[in-house]
């Protein structure tokens, strides 16, 4: 596959890739994904591509130490890891909470999560990205406040600009429990695109979250299968700096 600029690539669960301004970025590929990259893109076609890895913490749905092999192949790749991932190349950045780095032209701010690991806000000259990881409203007991979270682990997030892309945990186990926290974050935030997280595969389980999504002034993107592709336009003209 030939990866257009300014598209998303759905792999699976909270896998997706995102290629804009000539920047592929992967993010949690996870230990069952062992092959699917070269499944669905393949990995010759990265080899050119200047490629950001982010892997937001080091549950096995979300991180596959298989990445680090990718570098053999592609020329120009570079790795932002969570703290609590182990064994990581020393080539990799190694990124906590609440902290910012610079890796090429990309500028990088964490969050703290509600489960494990980081989220993050990354910049590329005039769009805002907010990947999630597992910062999600976990309220398998009924006993969280959906407030509590919105105010603990939402209200960090940078709103001095605006996020152009959104990718927030959506899980269908919680499907009637807060769902994830997905229709939280899309009513205090208002991306511009919202891309759903954590789905196990579960596709059908948004077509409900689309409705229940139908005063939301962005576009959500529900997913119908893995390797499915979202075009997208650039339309902003503000380059971000801290």
């Amino acid at each position: 596959m030939i990866i257009k600029n300014n598209t998303i690539i759905h792999l699976t669960h909270s896998c997706n890739l995102i290629k804009i301004y000539e920047k592929v970025l992967i993010f949690d590929y996870p230990e069952v994904a062992t092959n699917l990259l070269e499944e669905i893109v393949g990995i010759d076609n990265l080899v050119e591509e200047d490629v950001y890895v982010f892997v937001s913490h080091t549950h096995l749905d979300h991180y596959n130490k298989e990445i680090f092999k990718w570098k053999n192949r592609i020329k120009k790749i570079s790795y932002i890891i969570s703290s609590d991932v182990d064994n990581v190349p020393s080539a990799a950045h190694i990124i906590k909470e609440n902290e910012k780095i610079r890796v090429n032209d990309l500028m990088i701010s964490t969050y703290p999560s509600s489960d494990q690991g980081v989220a993050f806000s990354i910049y590329i000259k005039d769009k805002h990205i907010y990947y999630g990881g597992d910062n999600a409203f976990w309220n398998f007991d009924g006993d969280i406040s959906e407030d509590d979270y919105v105010d603990k682990f939402l209200s960090p997030i940078d709103r001095s600009v605006p996020i152009d892309f959104a990718f927030q945990p959506c899980d269908p186990r919680l499907d009637g429990n807060g769902e994830g926290g997905i229709k939280a974050f899309a009513f205090n935030l208002t991306p511009e695109i919202l891309i759903p997280l954590h789905l196990f595969d579960k596709f059908d389980f948004l077509q409900k979250i689309e409705l229940a999504l139908h005063n939301f002034q962005g576009y959500f993107w529900p997913i119908k299968k893995r390797g499915d592709i979202l075009d997208f336009a650039d339309s902003k003209s503000i380059y971000y700096n801290f």
